[in-house]
Parts: structure tokens; sequence; C-alpha cells
């Protein structure tokens, strides 16, 4: 547990917001060289399977790391490549370094690479 609660349900969607953010999205698929949605453990999950997927590590601050609130994706892409209207996203940290940060909490990017790997061998193991 990193913070907050874990507990709860996702925001309802919004058919309006969800067409503004896959057309981002879209857009974004072409400058930004990694997206990736949070509908699937949250911010938190999604930023560690790209930090898995890359091998760098990322420090990033978040309210609620495990929400998975519809209509959210993460971008990764160099400063100033990309832009994002402040209605639609925000900066919530920065790539690099071994580590997997979230709100002052550190798992080193090979523990989470062990984790993943195995967890699949955990789970049928029972």
């Amino acid at each position: 547990r990193l913070s907050g609660e874990l507990a709860g349900m996702p925001t309802a969607p919004s058919p309006e917001r969800a067409t503004e953010v896959v057309e981002r999205a879209a857009q974004l698929a072409h400058v930004a060289p990694v997206l990736h949605d949070v509908s699937d453990g949250g911010a938190a999950v999604a930023l560690t399977e790209i930090c898995i997927a890359s091998g760098v590590g990322a420090t990033v601050r978040m309210e609620h790391p495990f929400s998975e609130d519809p209509h959210r994706f993460l971008v990764v892409a160099p400063p100033g490549t990309v832009d994002i209207p402040a209605d639609l996203g925000r900066l919530i940290g920065t790539m690099g370094g071994e580590d997997v940060v979230v709100n002052d909490t550190a798992v080193p990017v090979t523990r989470c690479r062990q984790i993943w790997a195995g967890s699949l061998e955990q789970a049928l193991a029972g």
C-alpha cells in the first residue's frame, strides 16, 4: 500500500469527456513514445508496467495511485514535445533512475520485474 484508500468505485464515465480524451490520445500517439491507460490497477500499476517494459525508473506524485477512473492514461514524452491542455492533464513526474517512486515509496525496477514475472505462477500455486 502506497497511499490513499484502496477501495471505492471509479467515477462514472462521461461520453463527452471520453470523446475528448480518445481524440487527444490518438493525436498524442503520433508524437509521444508511450501512452498507457490506467484501467487495470490505476496509474501506479500502469507506470510500473511502463518502467518494467523500458527498464527505466520514474518518480511521480499522485493523490490516488490505484484509482481506475475512466478516461485517463499516462503519457511519457520528452519535455516540451507534447501539448496537453490543463483541463485534460497534468505533469505528475519524470522518468529516470532505477526505482519506481510513487509518493516517496520506492521499489527497484528489477524487483518490480521479478514480482511481475512470477505473479502468474504464484497465483496458480495458490
